[in-house]
């Protein structure tokens, strides 16, 4: 299957070409309403709020808030950064909090060894998406990078994705959305030399066309934890869900801790 990306959670890739921020533009007016429960933002809260045990979080990605809502309610000291100025005039709305910066993931904003838990959810890492001349993956690499660094000793660092397999996803359209007044398809294309898939929502109704755009690069597992161990990440834990039920290799979600040494 083919990882859904996360249109909530968006960055500046270190190319300069300014499409992960269009790409969150393009979808803060419907992300509260299709993905406002794509999972269990309640127990996520739960876990960072008890993991973090009152050091300062930083989000990856905090799009409309989400997450970043139940966290200010848990007393969770947090920051969130987010490419697109769209998603971040949500997050102004919902919460009065300036915790919202609109800044890059592959630069962040902030000082060495800060934060005691970094939070990458819902398929953010595969948002970072380079264009040539980068070369494929920089981008992601620089993303874990700037997390090591900006973590506290013992910090950690939370990534959470859809299993992907070394197959190559298929390309097609399908149905995404069906209601009374329209449709949302979803068209997909993969690139095998970059591994970027690129897709579309298009939706589709009674005088009403909207192309929607976006771009992820899935990874693999191993291809995380190896981005991971790179930077001096140590695996903690491996979660299938935010139960925290172990991981097996039959969950079609991980969820890893990476602790800072």
């Amino acid at each position: 299957m083919t990882p859904r990306p996360d249109p909530g959670t968006t960055t500046e890739a270190s190319s300069g070409r300014g499409r992960p921020a269009a790409y969150g533009d393009a979808f803060a007016d419907v992300y509260d309403e299709w993905y406002g429960e794509v999972t269990d933002a309640e127990a996520t809260a739960d876990v960072v709020a008890d993991l973090a045990a009152g050091r300062r979080v930083l989000e990856l990605g905090v799009g409309t808030g989400r997450l970043a809502a139940p966290l200010i309610r848990r007393g969770v000291r947090l920051v969130g950064v987010d490419a697109s100025a769209a998603m971040l005039e949500r997050l102004a709305r919902r919460l009065p909090h300036p915790l919202g910066v609109r800044a890059d993931m592959a630069a962040l904003p902030v000082a060495d060894a800060t934060i005691g838990l970094v939070l990458c959810a819902v398929n953010t890492v595969f948002n970072l998406v380079d264009t040539p001349p980068t070369p494929p993956g920089r981008t992601q690499r620089a993303a874990f990078a700037e997390a090591a660094r900006v973590l506290e000793p013992g910090g950690l660092f939370l990534v959470e994705t859809t299993v992907v397999t070394t197959d190559p996803p298929p390309a097609g359209v399908s149905v995404t959305r069906r209601s009374a007044d329209g449709l949302v398809l979803a068209a997909t294309r993969f690139d095998p030399h970059t591994g970027v898939v690129a897709g579309q929502h298009v939706e589709l109704g009674p005088g009403h066309l909207r192309v929607r755009p976006w771009w992820i690069r899935p990874l693999t597992p191993a291809a995380i934890d190896a981005l991971a161990a790179a930077v001096g990440l140590v695996p903690a834990h491996h979660w299938a869900d935010w139960s925290q039920r172990p991981f097996t290799a039959d969950d079609p979600v991980r969820i890893t801790a990476y602790r800072r040494p």
